[in-house]
């Protein structure tokens, strides 16, 4: 018979990556939330700045905020 009383310490210290993981991407969300939201506040000649025009800034600042770039898929 095989003796398992190991296997839930072993997923309680599995888990804690997991919160973590889940709790950067949190992060990660939040973060993407602020700089939509600066880049919608940016006047004129600033989004002139970085080659954005004002429809640009609003079509990014609009997007859900589930929608982030594809660089930040695994």
């Amino acid at each position: 018979m095989t003796h398992l009383t190991a296997f839930p310490a072993a997923n309680a210290c599995c888990s804690a990556p997991r919160n973590l993981n889940m709790f950067a991407r949190l992060m990660a969300h939040i973060q993407l939330m602020r700089s939509r939201r600066t880049l919608a506040s940016l006047e004129d000649h600033l989004l002139c700045d970085i080659g954005l025009s004002r429809q640009d800034a609003q079509k990014e600042a609009s997007r859900s905020l589930w929608d982030a770039p594809s660089t930040w898929r695994n």
